[in-house]
């Protein structure tokens, strides 16, 4: 049974959200605060704790992924998933509740979650959300891709240059592994729009290649062809 800690200091919404999960077949932990979060990620290899309320499992062994509400008053949320990537980079982390027409959404990607649903949240789109970051890995599929003197960790989005550390951020090093999985292939601006903005993007934005240009600041020009007309071919 796949663990989903749910970190949402409003308890009659978290306790709602956690009955429709527990439905579905997950193991549900709550934190209700921000200071919970953090104290179940330092518990992580520590023993099982009592059960939470209203029959929610807490402490029992590891997290599979954490939903994350950014409004936590106690804790900052933005601190709250930026220690959870750092500790745990291989743990999906969604964000739950982004404002609409704000710029909650790209702060939450570019400090690393995973995924973030703009409010309100409808049950059955995360669900659908989960179930796409829980699937498996193709074993076969390389966590660490290289081209040449560059190489990207999937998993932690370390990326060497030359052998310099070089800092992207998490859209950023999606648009990059999009790219490095398709060697020499000419990937239209649709293409990585759909892979890396994903399916609700707005298909005329000029968001590809705006992260284009903030990918060849940072690894060099050269690493990326624009093939007018096309789309994008890492070299």
């Amino acid at each position: 049974m796949r663990s989903l800690l749910l970190v949402q200091q409003n308890l009659g919404a978290a306790l709602a959200l956690a009955d429709d999960l527990r439905a579905e077949g997950y193991l549900v932990e709550l934190a209700v605060d921000g200071a919970a979060a953090l104290d179940r990620l330092d518990r992580l290899e520590g023993p099982a704790g009592p059960a939470g309320p209203a029959g929610l499992e807490t402490g029992q062994g590891d997290v599979d992924m954490v939903l994350l509400d950014l409004s936590l008053t106690d804790v900052a949320g933005t601190v709250v998933l930026s220690r959870w990537r750092t500790a745990r980079p291989t743990v999906p982390v969604i964000v739950l509740n982004c404002r609409p027409g704000t710029s909650d959404v790209v702060a939450g990607l570019d400090q690393g979650a995973s995924d973030c649903l703009v409010e309100p949240v409808r049950v059955d789109e995360l669900l659908a959300r989960i179930r796409s970051r829980l699937a498996p890995r193709d074993t076969a599929d390389p966590t660490v891709l290289s081209a040449r003197d560059l190489s990207l960790d999937v998993l932690s989005r370390r990326v060497v240059v030359e052998g310099e550390h070089v800092y992207l951020s998490a859209r950023e090093s999606a648009l990059l592994e999009t790219l490095m999985r398709h060697p020499d292939e000419v990937l239209s601006r649709e293409r990585l729009l759909g892979s890396v903005w994903g399916f609700d993007s707005e298909p005329l934005s000029n968001v590809v290649d705006v992260y284009v240009r903030c990918v060849r600041q940072k690894i060099g020009a050269r690493r990326i062809t624009t093939v007018r007309g096309v789309g994008y071919c890492l070299a």
